[in-house]
């Protein structure tokens, strides 16, 4: 019984793909999406693997030293050791629905100059050239460029400059403080608690998704300019203030 319920598991994810070629393609799809997510250039900077910042190794949630490394302004960097501040990424999918979608709902959606079918698309969903890392002694930056494979266009994704330092106050008490100019609400939070790094980071554009969205989820991203001041007083208490 065992065998033959293994043997009809297999016979409906086969089918699924639609052929062992396929379901090839789709693994090492999703391997590479699912390690894709950090930012190389400040691993070789801080010499810290990914998952010394990020929460499972990859984004966006970060850890108590990630948190550390942004509030500092990306600055944090393994001394005397050179780091080009520059870093790619290139994420691809293959979405298969067990309904096929409505073509026309795809209408918009084109990929090579082709309209994308209505179920089994493989697609480039974006590749990313980042600059990412520290620029001066007491400025950093994250920064990405981005082509959407989807819509066939490049754009400035999200952006945040920051510059910060630390100062010695009375009773032994420390206090950091730093400035952001972003250009997408919740950027600058160093928790990514915000729509800027929510829920579900990575998902297929061309599947059907829901309708409703947080206020903020793509409103202002990329349209709007924001300037932050920040503090941490003895590296518990914080607070910002920004427009």
């Amino acid at each position: 019984m065992a065998s033959q319920f293994l043997a009809r598991r297999l016979r409906r994810l086969l089918s699924t793909f639609r052929g062992g070629a396929r379901l090839a393609v789709a693994a090492t799809l999703l391997v590479a999406a699912g390690t894709a997510s950090a930012v190389p250039s400040f691993a070789r900077q801080t010499g810290q693997a990914c998952a010394a910042c990020h929460v499972g190794g990859f984004g966006p949630q970060l850890t108590d030293f990630g948190i550390s490394f942004k509030l500092g302004g990306y600055t944090l960097a393994v001394p005397n050791r050179p780091a080009v501040p520059v870093a790619a990424m290139v994420m691809a999918g293959f979405t298969h629905t067990d309904s096929s979608q409505d073509p026309a709902d795809l209408e918009g959606h084109r990929l090579d100059g082709k309209h994308l079918s209505g179920n089994d698309n493989l697609t480039l969903d974006q590749a990313s050239l980042f600059l990412a890392g520290r620029i001066a002694s007491n400025v950093g930056i994250f920064s990405q460029l981005t082509y959407d494979g989807i819509a066939q266009h490049t754009s400035i994704d999200n952006v945040d400059v920051r510059a910060a330092g630390t100062f010695a106050l009375p009773g032994d008490m420390s206090l950091l403080a730093g400035l952001s100019i972003n250009n997408n609400p919740g950027v600058q939070d160093p928790f990514n608690t915000l729509p800027a790094w929510a829920f579900p980071y990575i998902s297929s554009p061309v599947a059907a998704g829901p309708s409703a969205a947080t206020v903020l989820d793509e409103a202002w991203g990329q349209k709007a300019t924001g300037m932050v001041a920040y503090a941490q007083l003895d590296n518990f208490w914080y607070g910002e203030l920004g427009t």
